[in-house]
C-alpha cells in the first residue's frame, strides 16, 4: 500500500505548524506563570526579610542579600512556578484517565490476543486492553509506552466483525507507535494551566475582568492549535492502521459503521481537553464544532474517502 508523497507531506507540515503554534502558546502561558511566580515570591521574600531586618535592627543585610542573590532568587521563583503549574495540569489529565479506567472492566482475553498479534505487526509494545460497558461505540488510548491501555466499549465488539475490530484496534496501536498520546498530552498542558488560573466568569473588578478576557483568548488559541495537531495525528493513524491490517477498505468500513451510531455529547473546555487526551477513534466534540476549526478529527467522510482512495490505488 503506497501513500502519496502529497499526503505524507500534508501530515508532516500540519504537525510542524501545529507544534509551532502550541509552542508559542506554551511560551506565553508559562511566561505568565513564571512572571506571577516571580512577583509573588519576590514580594513574599521581601516581606519576610524586611520583618527580620526590623526585628534585628539591621536592615542593611536585607538589601545586601537581595543585591547579591536577587537574580538567582527570581529565576528560582520562575522555575518553581512553571513546575508547579505543569504538575497541576498533568495531575488533572491523570485523574481523568484514572476515572475512565475505573469505569472499565477487567481485561478481555480475546481482545488481548488480538492486540498482541497486531502489536507484533505494528512493531510496538503490547498495551493492556480493557472493556467499557457503555452503549456508545467508543474506543480510546490512555497512557504511553509500557503503561498504555486501549479501552474498547462492548458495543464496538458487538457491532463490528472481526476484521473491522482489528482495524479499530490497529488505529489505537498506531497512536501509540506514533507517540501521539504523549504529544497530545503535552500540547494540552498550557490549556489546562490557563483553565486552572483563569476564573470561570468575572465576578467584578477590572483586574479579574482582564484575567478572564486573557484566559478566553489563550484558551481559544490553544484549542485551535491542539485541534489542528490532533486532526493530523488522526489522519496518520488511519493510514498506519490500514498498513497494519493490510486493507484501507476495512478501516473505512469500520469508521463508516461506527459513525452512523455515534452520539456526540456537549462539553466544556476542561472536558474537551480531557477527551482530546484520550484519543478516541471518533470525535467527541458537540455538533457545532465537529466541522469547525476546533474539531479534533477530520470529517469522517474525508477520512473514509482517503482510505478508499488508497484501496483503489493499491489495486
Amino acid at each position: 500500500m503506497q501513500v502519496t508523497t502529497r499526503t505524507q507531506l500534508s501530515f508532516i507540515l500540519r504537525t510542524i505548524v501545529a507544534l509551532c503554534l502550541v509552542g508559542v502558546a506554551a511560551l506565553v502561558v508559562f511566561g505568565i506563570v513564571g512572571a506571577i511566580g516571580a512577583f509573588l515570591g519576590w514580594y513574599g521574600l521581601g516581606y519576610v526579610l524586611g520583618l527580620f531586618g526590623m526585628a534585628t535592627g539591621d536592615e542593611t543585610r536585607f538589601y545586601v542579600f537581595l543585591e547579591r542573590s536577587g537574580v538567582w532568587l527570581l529565576a528560582t521563583f520562575v522555575i518553581l512556578a512553571i513546575i508547579w503549574s505543569a504538575h497541576r495540569a498533568r495531575v488533572a489529565v491523570n485523574e481523568f484517565r484514572s476515572a475512565l479506567l475505573a469505569d472499565a472492566d477487567t481485561d478481555s482475553d480475546v481482545l488481548s490476543d488480538r492486540v498482541r498479534k497486531l502489536a507484533i505487526q505494528a512493531n510496538t509494545p503490547t498495551p493492556a486492553v480493557q472493556v467499557l460497558d457503555v452503549d456508545d461505540p467508543v474506543t480510546f488510548t490512555l497512557g504511553s509506552g509500557g503503561d498504555a491501555t486501549i479501552v474498547v466499549s462492548c458495543s464496538i465488539i458487538d457491532r463490528l466483525d472481526n476484521n473491522e475490530l482489528d482495524a479499530v484496534l490497529a488505529h489505537e496501536l498506531a497512536h501509540l507507535k506514533n507517540h501521539d498520546t504523549r504529544i497530545i498530552a503535552s500540547a494540552l498542558l498550557p490549556l489546562l494551566v490557563v483553565d486552572e488560573l483563569s476564573p470561570d466568569r468575572p465576578a467584578g473588578g477590572i483586574g479579574e475582568l482582564i484575567t478572564y478576557a486573557i484566559g478566553i483568548v489563550l484558551s481559544t488559541y490553544i484549542q485551535f492549535s491542539v485541534a489542528l495537531l490532533s486532526r493530523g495525528r488522526e489522519g496518520a493513524a488511519d493510514i498506519a492502521a490500514a498498513r497494519i491490517v493490510g486493507s484501507p477498505a476495512t478501516v473505512a468500513n469500520a469508521l463508516a459503521k461506527l459513525d452512523k451510531e455515534y452520539c456526540t455529547p456537549t462539553m466544556d473546555k476542561r472536558s474537551w481537553a480531557h477527551a482530546t487526551s484520550a484519543l478516541n477513534i471518533l470525535p467527541v466534540e458537540n455538533e457545532q464544532v465537529r466541522t469547525g476549526p476546533f474539531q479534533t478529527h477530520p470529517p469522517t467522510e474525508t477520512r473514509i474517502e482517503r482510505l478508499r482512495s488508497l484501496e483503489r490505488n493499491a489495486k
